[in-house]
């Protein structure tokens, strides 16, 4: 049996009143005086904390920060001292219980979702055996009028938690103040104009078979450009490494389509764009490089006592990854990110624009792949457009393959891996308009021998950087022997499970599977 949390939130005028009347209750002590500041709801990028049904508030005083974790099996309070960033690692928090109990739920940094002024006051409710069972924090949310009650009780003391929680009803209904149907973090969200899960974002592109590719291709890059916007935004403020994937992954995803399906787009010119998205690739790797070796470095229970090598040189990489995110605040958001997402935003508009034109006869001619199929046109279906896209992308997928076979060199699997996520951006753009089955089978089938090569490619990168730490900071190689022997084991792991997945994509097992989702073949 599990703890219990109530969430109550009732208009208050009174609040004085209302806090004079709690503390009047029997059975009741005051564990701390009331405190005013800030207050900070966290989560995850992709709230992972409420997929576990818990509940991270930071209370930011004058004096101090205290972390308040609500969970299904516990609740923690922990006194810390005043961040010098809003958001939290959870590894980083002083009070290791707290710590070790983040940490099981997320290893992902933890970023205020809402924020409010507030002033806080806990008590503790005493049973029978003068033990505290039930706790209430109550919350006075001046900003916008209203107050807050979290009441919570320990596991084995249901009965005991609703006395008490029937006593601070009583207590709010003699100042007429009836509760709220709604739960506290989300009356703050909608306050500030925003709803949970605001910053999730996923692909998800509806298509109809009959809709035209250029008003397929506009759909994807207007959403992958807002999402670039809507991250570029809180990278600034927010060093959170996955804000910066996100954005990396909006402008991965519009360079593969564009690359893919320009020819469909003719005859606007993506050129200019397609290289402008890969020149903001490249200008964020360094830093998704660096924080992947700090994450290494955090993570691999490696030693920083005695004033190690290792230890130093993870404190470099610290300073190196804040410094690092520090510059590149200075180019996303900037003029020229600005002008990037503005061409962005104007090419999606454009090719919407494409639909209204007359089609034309002949060839198209694409931007660099010289001459398509007649068919492939801005106003072809992308019924008819998908099996001819998917196939020829999974064709050259085989072909790299076969190459990266022969020579397991690091080049050449960093380009099977790029192949294999242009099919991937490319079986999702299509998918909904796909045989469901066939299509995930393929996604994830794909996905799997990405993420093997992403591994290979990871590992292989921070060997490179890390090696040039070594040199940059003047620590010998064998001092940080542990640290290359991990990136070694994790280079010999993914060679192994790329062998592993990399049969399911021998001889024609892919093109198959494609050729079922597109409808070309019968299974």
């Amino acid at each position: 049996m599990s703890s219990s949390r109530i969430s109550l939130l009732f208009p208050c005028s009174d609040i004085e009143t209302i806090f004079s009347s709690i503390r009047a209750m029997p059975g009741q002590k005051l564990s701390f005086p009331a405190r005013t500041g800030i207050l900070r709801w966290m989560d995850t990028f992709d709230w992972q904390l409420e997929r576990h049904n818990a509940s991270l508030m930071i209370h930011d005083s004058r004096f101090n920060s205290q972390f308040i974790l609500f969970s299904p099996s516990t609740t923690f309070v922990s006194d810390e001292p005043r961040a010098s960033t809003k958001w939290v690692n959870p590894g980083c928090v002083k009070d290791k219980a707290l710590a070790d109990h983040l940490s099981g739920l997320t290893q992902r940094a933890l970023v205020p979702q809402a924020t409010t002024t507030a002033a806080m006051i806990k008590y503790e409710f005493l049973n029978s055996e003068e033990m505290p069972a039930t706790t209430l924090w109550l919350l006075n949310l001046g900003e916008i009028g209203v107050c807050g009650a979290i009441l919570h009780t320990k596991r084995g003391h249901e009965a005991f938690g609703r006395r008490i929680e029937r006593r601070i009803l009583d207590v709010f209904e003699l100042q007429d103040s009836t509760p709220i149907a709604t739960d506290l973090f989300d009356v703050v969200l909608s306050m500030q104009n925003r709803v949970k899960k605001d910053y999730q974002s996923r692909f998800d592109l509806t298509l109809a078979p009959s809709t035209e590719s250029c008003i397929a291709i506009a759909k994807a890059l207007f959403g992958e450009q807002q999402r670039a916007v809507k991250n570029s935004l809180w990278i600034r403020d927010h060093p959170d490494p996955e804000f910066l994937h996100d954005l990396r992954v909006a402008m991965r995803r519009s360079a593969s389509l564009l690359a893919v399906l320009g020819p469909f787009l003719a005859p606007l010119d993506v050129s200019w764009l397609l290289t402008e998205l890969k020149k903001f690739i490249g200008l964020t790797s360094p830093v998704r490089d660096l924080e992947n070796l700090g994450k290494l470095f955090r993570t691999a229970a490696l030693s920083d006592s005695g004033g190690t090598a290792i230890g130093l040189l993870r404190s470099q990489i610290s300073k190196d990854v804040e410094a690092a995110y520090g510059q590149l605040a200075q180019l996303i958001p900037s003029p020229r990110f600005e002008h990037l997402t503005a061409s962005w935003a104007r090419l999606a508009r454009n090719a919407l624009a494409l639909s209204l034109s007359i089609p034309t006869s002949g060839t198209a001619t694409g931007r660099s792949s010289g001459q398509v199929e007649p068919m492939l046109s801005p106003q072809t279906r992308v019924a008819v457009s998908a099996p001819v896209v998917l196939e020829r992308s999974a064709a050259s997928l085989l072909k790299k393959t076969r190459k990266a076979r022969a020579s397991m060199s690091p080049e050449s699997l960093h380009t099977l891996r790029k192949q294999a996520k242009t099919l991937r951006y490319l079986l999702e753009f299509y998918e909904s308009i796909l045989e469901p089955a066939s299509a995930r089978q393929c996604i994830a089938g794909v996905k799997k021998l990405q993420d093997s090569l992403g591994q290979h490619q990871d590992s292989y990168v921070q060997s490179q950087l890390l090696e040039k730490l070594c040199s940059d900071y003047g620590h010998s190689r064998h001092e940080l022997q542990p640290v290359f022997d991990i990136l070694k084991r994790a280079q010999d792991e993914a060679v192994g499970d790329y062998e592993r997945e990399i049969k399911h994509f021998s001889g024609r097992r892919m093109l198959h599977a494609i050729q079922c989702a597109t409808g070309s073949i019968r299974k």
